[in-house]
């Protein structure tokens, strides 16, 4: 398998490749496993959301704001 080259790549992955490595090389690199599981964690709901036909005519979210706002604490001064 061959390494790649700057001079194989065309500009816009030139680009990108030198962002990562800049990116990589800087103290926000230590941030990158939590960047990525966040990211992840996102996608992962947005998916499921996608998936349950409840979600688009939110039917589904009424019925979980119902849910939790019917069973949560009651705290003084909250307006709710």
């Amino acid at each position: 398998m061959t390494a790649l080259n700057a001079t194989s790549l065309k500009p816009a992955a030139q680009q990108a490749m030198s962002y990562l490595i800049r990116e990589m090389s800087g103290p926000g690199a230590l941030l990158l496993p939590l960047r990525l599981f966040l990211a992840v964690g996102w996608l992962r709901a947005m998916i499921e959301k996608a998936i349950i036909p409840g979600w688009w005519d939110g039917q589904a979210l009424t019925v979980w704001l119902l849910a939790h706002l019917c069973n949560s604490p009651r705290f003084p001064g909250n307006a709710l």
